[in-house]
């Protein structure tokens, strides 16, 4: 029988996790230092599977990054809605 493991998301860039349980939704917004969140969640090695992605704080920092280069370039295209950052 194959257990399904959990999956801990890393981000790419300042790497702190988040951990996402099938069942809940309740650490979809919630980043932490990886050490913390394998101490707060009781993970073991067998438990999780990691994987890599960007928190909100750092794909905020890369659009603003990139929308203040386009506009030093004088190629704006405009804003970037919300809801692409989330």
């Amino acid at each position: 029988m194959m257990l399904c493991k959990k999956l801990v998301v890393i981000c790419s860039v300042c790497w702190r996790a988040r951990y996402e349980d099938a069942g809940t939704e309740h650490h979809r917004d919630r980043w932490q230092e990886l050490d913390a969140l394998i101490t707060e969640e009781h993970l073991n090695g067998d438990d999780y599977a990691l994987s890599h992605g960007y928190c909100p704080t750092c794909v905020e920092a890369f659009l603003q990054e990139l929308h203040a280069r386009q506009v030093t370039a004088g190629q704006s295209y405009g804003s970037v809605p919300r809801h692409a950052v989330q």
